[in-house]
């Protein structure tokens, strides 16, 4: 902190020309006048000085003494223009030098120094609590099994929050600004192909999705192409007869086109393909059915490098990104930075492993009031 002063033509011009100067960082600590000029002295940090400083730069800086010495020559040298009394009678200020300037120079070092110490704690203060506030959100985020690179974006997010409170709002803001926006789905005659894992519940998923068209007056088939596990037909033949849902396979890519042929215009076709497909032939899927809606499914718990596959370096491309197993335990970050990573709409949520339990009409709200439950007070 550094002791400067001002000669302005009046206390407003004065006034004036420090706010223009220091802003609110300056602190006026007398302001008096004589030989027709008003003499500030004020306050500023050292850093604030030095970028706007009002001394040349072969002045020496003031002190606490020399300004004492400078504010007791103002008090005792004021001319008597400014008290209407006529100088030779104005009465001498009584004031011994050397007492007065001890006393003025103790007054302000001690104000000065107090005025030191309650900076000093709050800045420490402030430390302490963004200390514990990113540190508590550190620990938070590394139980969720966020990725690395995740941690240090989030990180950067909450580096000056004071409260947990805080960090998680910060990070509310940022999730649905950067999360995908949702779509809805077309209720007329379509064909939806379900990509994903193995696990994922493609097959459960398949007749959720039939039922809710059902539920809207369409009409839906569900198609298992090329399926690989025994039993998949024989399960997908139980699950249809139970929800009053057609099925079909497809062994290979005519009996596909032939189904598709024959259904397309009156209904829905859900085709459910396995997960052993490779990325060429999904690639020749979405480019000789380019009328066909593609929709990628992605597990609550997956890891954040599980589906990238799906998105990076192929040239596939998905009508909306589904959300499975909605009410696992698993930690839900690394979905939350697979969806970052792309701009897929999101369409539906399914939890639980019967085919009778609803879809859920997915927003990247809830997904956010989701994640976040894991970051507590």
């Amino acid at each position: 902190m550094r002791i400067d002063r001002l000669e302005a033509e009046d206390t407003k011009s004065g006034l004036r020309e420090l706010a223009q100067r220091f802003g609110d960082d300056v602190l006026i600590i007398a302001n008096t006048r004589h030989t027709g000029k008003n003499h500030f002295v004020f306050a500023v940090d050292d850093t604030t000085v030095a970028a706007g400083s009002l001394w040349q730069q072969d002045e020496p800086p003031l002190t606490i003494t020399s300004q004492a010495s400078a504010v007791h020559f103002a008090l005792a040298a004021e001319p008597a223009a400014n008290t209407g009394v006529p100088e030779q009678a104005r009465p001498s200020v009584n004031v011994p030098a050397d007492a007065g300037l001890q006393e003025l120079s103790l007054l302000m070092k001690t104000e000065f120094e107090s005025l030191r110490r309650v900076l000093r704690e709050s800045q420490n203060g402030s430390a302490r609590e963004r200390a514990t506030a990113g540190f508590e959100l550190s620990n938070h985020l590394e139980d969720a099994a966020i990725s690395a690179r995740l941690m240090r974006k989030m990180e950067a997010l909450t580096l000056h929050c004071t409260c947990t409170s805080d960090a998680r709002q910060l990070l509310q803001e940022f999730l649905l600004e950067n999360l995908p926006a949702s779509t809805t789905l077309p209720l007329e005659p379509a064909v939806h192909f379900l990509v994903g894992q193995a696990g994922v519940g493609k097959t459960v998923n398949a007749f959720r999705l039939a039922s809710h068209l059902q539920e809207q007056g369409r009409t839906a088939i569900v198609v298992g192409y090329k399926p690989t596990r025994d039993g998949t037909w024989t399960q997908l033949q139980l699950l249809g007869a139970k929800r009053g849902i057609d099925v079909y396979q497809a062994a290979e890519w005519s009996m596909l086109l032939s189904i598709i042929n024959e259904h397309m215009g009156h209904a829905s076709l859900i085709v459910e393909l396995p997960s052993t497909l490779d990325f060429t032939e999904l690639q020749r899927l979405q480019n000789d059915l380019t009328f066909a809606n593609f929709h990628l499914l992605v597990a609550k718990d997956t890891a954040s490098t599980s589906s990238r596959g799906f998105r990076q370096g192929t040239g596939l491309s998905f009508a909306s990104t589904w959300i499975t197993r909605l009410d696992s335990p698993g930690a839900c970050w690394p979905l939350v930075e697979t969806l970052l990573e792309t701009r897929t709409p999101l369409l539906f949520a399914g939890a639980g492993p019967l085919p009778a339990s609803p879809l859920i009409t997915l927003d990247k709200r809830m997904l956010a009031e989701e994640v976040l439950k894991e970051i507590a007070d």
